[in-house]
């Protein structure tokens, strides 16, 4: 079989993975018309309709089944022959949130800065995974729940886990560590509900509604260092600002959950040389 004929079963595989062709093209860096096009041309070679065509986008015939079976098992051969090229930093697009890559993985984004296809870092954990379900993105690295939005199959590898602390001014009593029962809601500045950490709170707490909300780390620090008001950071964050902020103190929360980080990839090569990097 031709290179060309792999490239059409290529696509095709992606289709059927994401039931879309936008979404596809998004994931092979083409444009869904030419998607549609490559669809139609492996169709007619096989004298057989693989997709049907609804509102939501596309499913799979009995035939498309078959055929799936066994264009996997064709590539999986070819893997095995060592024809698939070879995973390398330049032909990755990563997305990463953003505390995760400022405290966990700095040394990794300078030093990959100029090589990976693409790092995309933001605050939203939600929109990590919105351009991974779009095939915009090879991998993520996000906190382990905000898996329940991601679609289709994925693997999942957990990095780390790490506990949280609550961040106060010097000005302000603290214990060592502290229970989010002697937390007073109304004097907490938390980040927006899209993080889930900040959905875990405010599902805890009451009075929820007297919770502050700041979507900007920067000056949500600023408030507490002056006022006393306070908040919930994880871990690596906190040990980061007593090193080098000295206006602030830490109290280790005792009673909630850790946060675990993960890496979340389709693909196995992927995973298998990110986890080799981390």
């Amino acid at each position: 079989m031709n290179n060309f004929n792999v490239e059409l079963i290529k696509i095709f595989l992606a289709v059927s993975k994401f039931h879309s062709f936008s979404r596809a093209g998004n994931y092979l860096y083409l444009d869904p018309s030419t998607v549609s096009k490559k669809i139609r041309q492996l169709e007619k070679m096989l004298h057989q309709q693989l997709f049907i065509r609804n509102n939501q986008g596309v499913e799979l015939t009995t035939e498309g089944i078959n055929f799936k079976n066994n264009a996997q098992k064709l590539l999986l051969d070819l893997k095995n022959f060592n024809l698939q090229p070879k995973i390398d930093w330049n032909i990755l697009r990563i997305g990463i949130l953003d505390n995760i890559a400022a405290y966990h993985y700095p040394d990794l984004v300078a030093e990959r800065l100029n090589e990976v296809k693409q790092f995309y870092i933001t605050v939203r954990g939600i929109d990590l995974v919105q351009k991974f379900n779009d095939g915009q993105l090879d991998a993520i690295i996000i906190n382990e729940e905000s898996h329940q939005g991601i679609s289709g199959e994925f693997l999942e590898t957990k990095i780390t886990q790490e506990s949280f602390g609550v961040v106060t001014n010097k000005k302000v009593d603290l214990p060592n560590s502290i229970s989010l029962t002697d937390l007073d809601p109304s004097k907490l500045i938390i980040a927006p509900r899209y993080c889930p950490v900040s959905q875990q709170l405010l599902n805890i707490f009451d009075s929820a509604e007297d919770i502050k909300q700041i979507g900007h780390t920067n000056t949500l620090l600023e408030v507490v260092a002056i006022s006393d008001y306070q908040t919930i950071l994880p871990w690596q964050i906190t040990q980061s600002l007593l090193k080098n902020d000295h206006r602030f103190q830490v109290s280790k929360l005792v009673d909630f959950p850790s946060r675990t980080i993960s890496l979340f990839t389709r693909n196995q090569d992927v995973q298998r040389f990110l986890i080799s990097q981390l």
